[in-house]
């Protein structure tokens, strides 16, 4: 099993990744081609293709910069996306210079701007993230990418980034521990 406390390690991630994600799940080593206006990643690798999740693609990615700098690493992952034409995808991102990483899920959808014209829309990988590493807390991570087992299908994927989801399921257990303890002093 994947400690979430240590730092990224990419044979035990795609560990964790084969429990996590559906079995038809195939692992390689793909390098991307960045163009030279990527100022913050040093590199780019395509480790899997998901057909029946949406072609989800995962996504190792090294940077060169602070893993606090979400706002930058959220662009530089849309322009990735839109470089090589991707809409759905697991992003690892890892830096050699932090002992965190961050494992965020990235998906786009098209809307309509006008009655002429469309626009890709990507949802905003810094809410959609889970901050791992040494010195996270484990709690969440566990609960939603390792507890719930296996992906079921791309909503049960998005549900497992969902922080409104989790935020809930956080209040519904300290109502229930809370009504015990109102019982408890009454």
């Amino acid at each position: 099993m994947i400690n979430f406390f240590s730092k990224y390690e990419r044979e035990g991630f795609i560990s964790f990744l084969s429990d996590f994600l559906p079995e038809d799940v195939k692992f390689y080593s793909q390098p991307l081609d960045l163009p030279k206006d990527f100022h913050f990643f040093l590199k780019a690798t395509l480790l899997s293709e998901i057909k029946n999740l949406n072609d989800l693609k995962i996504i190792e990615i090294e940077h060169n910069t602070s893993i606090d700098k979400k706002i930058t690493l959220s662009r530089e992952i849309f322009r990735l996306m839109s470089t090589f034409s991707f809409s759905n995808a697991l992003v690892i991102l890892n830096s050699e210079n932090s002992s965190n990483y961050r494992f965020s899920f990235v998906y786009s959808s098209l809307e309509w701007k006008s009655d002429k014209s469309v626009k890709k829309v990507f949802s905003e990988p810094k809410k959609l993230s889970y901050l791992l590493g040494e010195g996270i807390k484990q709690y969440t991570p566990k609960q939603q990418l390792i507890n719930r087992g296996k992906i079921k299908n791309f909503n049960d994927l998005k549900s497992r980034f969902n922080i409104e989801i989790v935020t809930n399921e956080f209040f519904d257990k300290f109502n229930v521990l809370y009504q015990k303890l109102l019982k408890f002093f009454s």
